[in-house]
């Protein structure tokens, strides 16, 4: 298994956990893995940090995750292009 994956996973698990019959929905990333494989490791380090955040939360909340998200801006929604 890929870090990728692990990290991947490990955000979705929390998240779908935590958030569960609560006003957040949440959806696991299909694509996450595919996202990452071409990211730094700059870029995966904020992405690590990022959930390793969502993971210290202790409620599911929009503010929680945004706050998570603020911290390592880098982290939420990582998307890294094909490098030519």
């Amino acid at each position: 298994m890929s870090a990728c994956a692990n990290l991947c996973q490990r955000r979705d698990r929390v998240l779908t956990r935590m958030c569960d019959g609560t006003g957040v929905v949440f959806q696991p990333d299909m694509m996450c893995e595919a996202n990452l494989d071409n990211c730094s490791e700059g870029k995966l380090r904020q992405f690590e940090a990022y959930v390793e955040c969502i993971e210290a939360m202790n409620i599911c909340s929009l503010e929680a995750i945004n706050a998570c998200a603020s911290k390592y801006p880098g982290g939420r929604n990582l998307q890294c292009a094909v490098r030519g």
